[in-house]
C-alpha cells in the first residue's frame, strides 16, 4: 500500500502539466474558434502551424482522446519534425538575417501580383527590332 501510495504522489507534477496542456491547448483552440475568421482557419497555413500543434498538446501531451474524430491522426515523429524545421527556421534567420520562409513568401507574392497584373494581357509583348 505504501508503494502505491508513494507512485500516486510522484505522478502528481507529470499528471497536473498533462492537464494543464490540455485545458490551454483546449482553451486556446476554442478561443480560435470563436475570435478567428473561418477563411483564415480554413487556410493551410493556419491548419499546418496553429491547428497541428495545438492538436499535438491537445493528444499526445493531454492524453485527451476523441477531440478531433473522423481525422487522420498525427504522424508518430511529429514533434522530431516540428523541431527540426523550427531548427532550420532559426539557422536560416542567424545566418541571413530573415527566415527561408519570409524569402519564399515575399517572393510567392511579387509573383503571384505580376501575374494578376498580367492576367488580361493574353498577347506577347512586341519586340522593337527584328527576332
Amino acid at each position: 500500500m505504501q508503494v502505491w501510495f508513494r507512485n500516486f504522489l510522484f505522478s502528481f507534477p507529470e499528471r497536473g502539466v498533462r492537464s494543464l496542456t490540455a485545458i490551454a491547448g483546449g482553451l486556446i483552440r476554442e478561443l480560435g474558434e470563436i475570435s478567428i475568421p473561418q477563411t483564415i482557419r480554413r487556410s493551410q497555413l493556419y491548419r499546418n502551424l496553429v491547428e497541428a500543434t495545438l492538436r499535438f498538446l491537445i493528444e499526445q501531451v493531454g492524453q485527451v482522446k476523441d477531440v478531433y474524430p473522423g481525422e487522420k491522426a498525427l504522424s508518430e515523429d511529429f514533434l522530431v519534425r516540428r523541431a527540426a524545421g523550427n531548427g532550420i527556421e532559426l539557422i536560416g534567420i542567424l545566418a541571413f538575417r530573415a527566415s527561408p520562409v519570409w524569402v519564399l513568401g515575399c517572393a510567392g507574392g511579387c509573383f503571384r501580383r505580376r501575374a494578376i497584373s498580367h492576367r488580361g494581357n493574353h498577347s506577347l509583348p512586341q519586340r522593337g527590332g527584328p527576332a
